[in-house]
């Protein structure tokens, strides 16, 4: 009897001995070494991105992300699956999917690259056949390094990063389901299940991009009065090329301390970040590995100038774009392009009724007091506009472009003048053209300013043209003989003078505000590539906390936070950006410019 005990023992020892090593051997970490390409070729993109700008200060638009910061967009992932067909294909598609699925992704920061480390489950969606171990589900850890990847055709600019698995670990439970855990492991080993979805899987980064649009159109309308009576409204416009430019950054290097996205540089040529652009390893995989890690520790010592502490993400924009903005080299220089290559600041008089100027002109022994009385001939009675010349400008630290705008002035405007006598019993009238022109000169200054409150914050760009006089005489054209030729009393000409103050605020552009923005996860049908999102996209929350105007631009931190959203939730995020931008535009320092309207007449009299 002892003998059978013995026995028996040794066999559940064996068993369990046995059991314990299959669990072992299940739970050990397998290196992936088929990433070697695409870790290559993200160390190719790290030097290719240091030969144009060996450190942040040589590119002109940057933006720091924080690892802490990004873990907000890595959460926007989570509960991504990614399915592969199992089993034989049929008319109604294949037996099944082995479905990864992420239960929680974070960043790792390493001595050369920024890593991650995520955590997933697998499970079999049946199609038309369950195998015996469909039933598992295996959870993996997985370490993982993270690949900057280049848009594709259909968005060339965007950003994105995906995850390249450099080893896993399953997390297998002791139990009855760990032999059907352990079969569904090797499934997974066996389709490579893992590798596929890091293949498959991208992230997108939303740019820093500023804009500043300046469209034709209406600036602002103002009532007047005539100076003897009467009224008319001025309506001011923007005429001209529309004035766009954007500000934004193309390429993405990532570093142990989080990812900068930088911007501004000549474009080198392109190149795929795809892992199929290198070889992968062969039988000289060793020589290979060694040749790589040789490789990567020289562009690891030249990423040391790129590293950064700080828990905010901080940005720079420069002031070259808005300098192009301003000068008409920028544009194109072909015949079809010259009729639109212009700035000009147009107004329009309408709505005129009322009489301009009631004088004496002169008393006669004959005809007593002669009189003349001067209104506009219609109620669109005058134009003018201010043609610009390009500035020449500064950049001045802390406060920003300074500089002169030259302009010509050019008016016309239709008079309506009537010529009457004390003793005669009739009234002289004629109708006239005028016109002229003259020249002015503007500061300017486009200033930056933080403004703040309750409701969040933006960054605007403030243009300001520094209130001046300006004086223009309407005459008439030409040699037209007198205007009024009576045996009594000869009026030769007469012309109009305008002065008005023109400066001001004309408007503010807004580069960076507090709202959120939608980025949209990657287009196209989900179950083709495997990749199935979460949600949509995400809505990103870029708010500015500090800006200083340096030497050579704007430098700002920003607060950058991300959830998941939809893409109905567009229109909203777009209604809130508007209601904030017009509460903020309150709050800038107002800069009023008094018009100040005064007409003159002018007359010259007959010999």
């Amino acid at each position: 009897m002892r003998w059978l005990k013995i026995v028996l023992g040794s066999i559940v020892g064996l068993v369990i001995v046995g059991y314990g090593a299959l669990w072992l051997y299940a739970q050990r970490a397998t290196p992936l070494t088929a990433s070697l390409s695409d870790r290559a070729a993200m160390v190719a993109n790290a030097e290719q991105i240091i030969d144009l700008g060996p450190e942040p200060e040589r590119w002109p638009v940057r933006l720091f992300v924080p690892a802490n910061t990004l873990q907000d967009v890595a959460d926007t992932v989570v509960g991504t699956q990614y399915r592969m067909p199992f089993g034989n294909v049929g008319a109604q598609g294949p037996e099944g999917f082995l479905v990864a699925e992420i239960e929680e992704l974070s960043f790792n920061p390493t001595d050369f690259l920024l890593r991650a480390k995520a955590q997933m489950k697998v499970t079999y969606a049946p199609v038309t056949r369950t195998p015996w171990w469909g039933g598992a589900t295996v959870r993996f850890v997985a370490e993982a390094d993270i690949l900057p990847v280049r848009g594709a055709q259909d968005d060339p600019e965007a950003l994105y990063f995906r995850l390249v698995p450099t080893s896993i670990s399953p997390r297998v439970r002791l139990g009855p389901l760990n032999y059907a855990a352990t079969e569904l492991l090797s499934q997974v080993a066996a389709t490579r299940l893992l590798e596929g979805f890091g293949q498959n899987l991208l992230v997108p980064l939303p740019p820093l991009k500023a804009s500043v649009d300046l469209e034709p159109g209406l600036l602002t309308t103002q009532q007047g009065e005539f100076p003897v009576d009467g009224s008319y409204k001025m309506a001011a416009s923007f005429d001209g090329r529309p004035l766009h430019g954007e500000i934004s950054t193309d390429r993405l290097l990532v570093v142990s301390s989080g990812v900068w996205l930088l911007g501004g540089l000549p474009k080198a040529p392109n190149q795929s970040l795809q892992p199929e652009t290198l070889p992968r390893p062969t039988r000289r995989e060793e020589t290979v590995q060694a040749a790589h890690d040789a490789r990567a520790l020289a562009t690891a010592a030249r990423l040391k100038p790129f590293e950064r502490k700080s828990s905010e993400a901080v940005g720079h924009l420069p002031i070259a774009p808005v300098l192009a903005l301003a000068s008409r080299d920028t544009q194109p220089t072909s015949s079809s392009a010259s009729s639109d290559d212009y700035q000009e600041l147009s107004a329009v008089i309408s709505e005129a009724a009322g009489t301009l100027f009631r004088t004496n002109l002169a008393r006669n022994r004959l005809a007593g007091d002669i009189d003349l009385a001067v209104s506009p001939a219609s109620p669109d009675f005058a134009s003018g506009r201010l043609s610009f010349e390009p500035p020449a400008l500064e950049w001045k630290k802390g406060i920003g472009l300074t500089g002169q705008w030259a302009a010509t002035a050019h008016g016309e405007a239709r008079l309506r003048a009537d010529l009457s006598s004390s003793r005669i019993g009739r009234t002289l009238g004629a109708e006239l053209d005028v016109r002229g022109s003259t020249k002015a000169a503007f500061p300017f200054t486009l200033g930056l300013q933080l403004v703040q409150n309750r409701e969040g914050s933006a960054i605007f760009l403030v243009p300001e043209i520094g209130c001046t006089r300006l004086a223009i005489d309407l005459h008439q054209a030409g040699d037209a003989g007198p205007l009024f030729a009576t045996p009594w009393y000869t009026l030769q000409s007469i012309g109009l003078r305008f002065e008005r103050n023109f400066g001001g605020v004309p408007t503010t552009l807004p580069l960076i505000d507090s709202k959120p923005r939608y980025l949209p996860f990657p287009a196209g049908d989900p179950r083709a590539q495997g990749v199935i999102y979460p949600a949509d996209g995400f809505a990103i929350t870029t708010v500015p906390r500090t800006l200083v105007i340096g030497e050579d631009g704007v430098d700002v931190s920003l607060s950058l936070t991300a959830r998941s959203a939809s893409n109905a939730e567009q229109a909203a995020f777009t209604a809130a950006r508007e209601a904030l931008l017009a509460e903020l535009r309150q709050e800038l320092p107002a800069k009023r410019c008094a018009a100040s309207p005064r007409f003159r007449l002018l007359t010259t009299s007959g010999s």
